[in-house]
C-alpha cells in the first residue's frame, strides 16, 4: 500500500499481502473502526493529562491520592498508560496487513479501550483494593496478546509472534509494579522490566521501519545492515537489562550496557543517510534511536559511577519511546486516514519541542544539577506542547472515516 505521494506506508516493508482476505467496509463509529485511532488519541490525552499532574505534584503544588505514591505512579502511567497504549494502537493496526485478517473493530475494540481506561482510573481510586485494581490492569496486556496471537496463528506470522510474548511480559512487569517489588539496588522491577520490554519492541520494529522508510522516501539513500549487528544488538541489551534487574554486580551490567550501546550505535550508524534532515517524518524515528544509543551508554556509564542513572532512565523512556511513538503515530495517522505523508511546520515543531523535553530532562540536569526541578518543570511544559500538538492537529483526524471512503 502506498500513500498518495507514492511513498511506502508503514505496513509495506513487512512484505504481506496488500489486501485482506476479509473485505472490509466502512462501519461503526471511525473512533472505533481500527486499533490506532483509540489508542493514539487515549494514549496522547492521558500523557497530556498524567504528565500535567505529575508536573504540578513534583512540584508540590498538588498532593494527589492514589494507589501509588507520585514517583511511582508517573513511572508506571508513562510505560503500562502511555507507551503501552500506542503499542496497543500501532499491533492492532499492522497484524490486520501482517495477516490479511479483520482486527477488533467495534464492540471488540471497545472492550479493549475499556480495560485500558479501567487501568488508568482505577489506580486512582483509593478505596478500591489493590489486588483487584492490578487484575483490571494486567488483564488489558494479557487479552492483547491473545488478540494478536490469534490471527498471526492463523496466517503462521511466525515471524511476528515476537510480539504477542512480550505482550505478556509486559503484562508480567506490570503485576510485578503492583507487587512494588524492589532488587537489592532498589530498582522498581517492574516498571523497569517494562521498560526493557517496550525497548526490545522498538529494537525489532525499528530495524524494519526505520531503514525501511528510509529507503522507500529516499531513492538514493544508502543504508545498510550489518549481520552480526542485527543478530546480537538485541540480545545484548536484553542481557544487559536483566543483569541489572537481578542485581549482579554493577561491573557485569555495566560492561554490558557498554557493549549493547556500542551495537547500536553501529546499527544506528548504518541506517543513517545524510538526506533524512530534510524529511522529519525519517529524522524523528532516527533522533529517537539516538537517544536509545545514548541512553545505553550513560546506563554503562552510571554502572560505573559516571554520570546518573536516573537520566540515562529518562534518555530511554522520553528520548526513545517519546520520540519514537510521536513520529510513528503521526505518520500511521496519516497513512490509515488515507492522507499524504506530508506534514504541515506545525508538526515539525513538536517533533522539535519533543528533543527540547528530552534536552531538559536529560542533558540540562546531566551538565547543571542545580537546576534540576526548573530543567524537569520545562521538560514537562515542552512535552505538554509536543504531545498537545498532535492531540490538536491529528486528534480530529481519529473521529472522521478515511478520505477515501475505506475502513480504517
Amino acid at each position: 500500500m502506498y500513500d498518495n505521494g507514492g511513498h511506502m506506508s508503514f505496513i509495506d516493508i513487512q512484505g504481506l499481502p496488500e489486501s485482506p482476505s476479509v473485505p472490509l467496509k466502512p462501519e461503526g463509529i471511525p473512533l472505533f473502526r481500527l486499533g490506532f485511532r483509540f489508542f493514539f488519541f487515549a494514549a496522547t490525552l492521558w500523557s497530556v493529562l498524567s504528565l500535567g499532574l505529575w508536573g504540578l505534584m513534583y512540584s508540590g503544588v498538588i498532593h494527589f491520592p492514589h494507589h501509588f505514591m507520585p514517583m511511582q505512579w508517573h513511572g508506571r502511567e508513562m510505560v503500562f498508560g502511555f507507551t503501552g497504549a500506542v503499542i496497543a494502537g500501532f499491533l492492532l493496526t499492522a497484524a490486520g496487513n501482517w495477516t490479511g485478517l479483520a482486527m477488533p473493530s467495534g464492540k471488540s475494540l471497545m472492550g479493549l479501550a475499556l480495560l485500558w481506561t479501567a487501568g488508568r482510573v482505577c489506580p486512582l481510586i483509593p478505596t478500591l483494593p489493590l489486588v483487584l485494581v492490578g487484575m483490571v490492569d494486567v488483564s488489558f496486556y494479557v487479552v492483547l496478546a491473545i488478540t494478536l496471537a490469534i490471527p498471526l496463528c492463523k496466517a503462521k506470522q511466525v515471524r511476528n509472534f515476537p510480539f504477542p510474548i512480550i505482550l505478556l511480559g509486559i503484562a508480567l512487569a506490570d503485576a510485578l509494579s503492583y507487587g512494588q517489588f524492589r532488587n537489592g539496588q532498589g530498582i522498581a522491577v517492574g516498571t523497569e522490566l517494562g521498560i526493557t520490554l517496550c525497548l526490545t519492541m522498538v529494537m525489532l520494529m525499528g530495524g524494519r521501519v526505520i531503514p525501511g522508510f528510509t529507503k522507500g522516501r529516499i531513492q538514493k539513500a544508502q543504508t545498510r545492515s550489518f549481520s552480526w549487528v542485527e543478530k546480537s544488538g538485541v540480545a545484548c541489551f536484553l542481557a544487559a537489562a536483566l543483569a541489572e534487574i537481578c542485581a549482579l554486580p554493577a561491573w557485569v551490567w555495566g560492561s554490558l550496557f557498554l557493549l549493547a550501546g556500542l551495537i547500536q550505535g553501529l546499527r544506528l550508524f548504518g541506517w543513517f543517510t545524510p538526506e533524512i534532515v530534510h524529511q522529519p517524518l525519517l529524522w524523528i524515528l532516527h533522533v529517537a534511536y539516538f537517544w536509545l544509543v545514548f541512553g545505553v551508554w550513560l546506563k554503562g556509564l552510571a554502572a560505573f559511577g559516571w554520570g546518573n542513572p536516573l537520566l540515562a532512565r529518562h534518555a530511554l523512556t522520553a528520548g526513545v519511546l517519546g520520540s519514537i511513538c510521536l513520529g510513528m503515530m503521526t505518520r500511521v495517522t496519516l497513512g490509515h486516514t488515507g492522507r499524504a505523508m506530508q506534514i504541515p511546520p506545525i508538526t515539525v515543531m513538536s517533533f522539535l519541542f519533543m528533543q527540547l523535553a528530552v534536552i531538559c530532562r536529560v542533558i540540562w540536569p546531566l551538565l547543571q544539577p542545580s537546576g534540576y526541578l526548573f530543567a524537569i518543570q520545562l521538560s514537562v511544559i515542552f512535552w505538554i506542547a509536543a504531545f498537545g500538538i498532535y492531540l490538536a492537529f491529528y486528534g480530529p483526524m481519529l473521529f472522521k472515516p478515511r478520505m477515501d471512503g475505506q475502513r480504517g
